[in-house]
């Protein structure tokens, strides 16, 4: 436990109280599971209701805890707040920095190995995958059985996300060899766009149909037309 709840005991003889969420709100933004744990042990005796340890504080600290691999501090987060302390898995997306792929796959990973079917994999997970880009998490999402959609691969497109569309295109080459697909990413404003039209005209020979106003990429396609 340490200095930190040595600190807070001091606190409390001092001015008998626990700040209640904003406490724990703190403790769980740093990613401190020895004041969390302090807390929650002596919540009774300090009428610190549950209503102070909020979802979104709970989840936080639980990311904190993937992020460094720290699997008996999820444990315990589970077995102290349930399941339903944890929201969705589809939330935890909401928590993570978005280059930070490794938490999120250890997450997903601890929870695959619980019993109950703690992971609940939907929709929006693979779209948020495709959103930031995240490859390892849509391939893993494929493992758990679940099916890319042509709307995964407009954002992929959308988003400038060519690894995503490469990873769709593995499962799945008729998604990506769409002229929606390509129209999206003919709209994209992302510096890949012209990457993403390129791969798309080799892999599948496919391209935009609505160029919109834009006369370099309108000579692009003239230009790979006329090949």
């Amino acid at each position: 436990m340490g200095k930190q709840t040595r600190i807070l005991e001091w606190l409390e003889e001092q001015y008998k109280c626990l700040r209640e969420s904003f406490f724990v709100r703190c403790a769980c933004d740093a990613g401190r599971f020895s004041v969390l744990k302090w807390a929650f042990e002596r919540r009774d005796y300090y009428a610190l209701p549950m209503s102070a340890f909020s979802e979104l504080d709970i989840l936080n600290c639980f990311m904190h805890a993937a992020m460094y691999k720290r699997r008996e501090d999820m444990d315990w987060i589970l077995e102290s707040f349930g399941k339903n302390a944890l929201l969705s898995v589809s939330d935890i997306y909401q928590q993570v920095d978005y280059s930070q792929e490794e938490t999120y796959l250890e997450a997903l990973g601890w929870m695959a190995l619980k019993p109950g079917n703690t992971v609940e994999v939907n929709p929006r997970m693979m779209e948020d995958a495709a959103k930031v880009g995240h490859v390892r998490v849509f391939q893993w999402l494929c493992k758990q059985g679940q099916t890319p959609t042509l709307n995964v691969a407009k954002i992929a497109a959308k988003h400038g996300k060519i690894g995503i569309l490469k990873a769709i295109h593995a499962e799945d080459s008729a998604l990506v060899c769409s002229v929606e697909v390509a129209n999206e990413a003919a709209k994209s404003q992302s510096v890949w766009r012209y990457d993403i039209l390129e791969w798309m005209w080799e892999a599948c020979t496919i391209l935009p149909t609505e160029p919109e106003e834009d006369s370099h990429l309108q000579n692009w396609v003239a230009d790979k037309s006329s090949c």
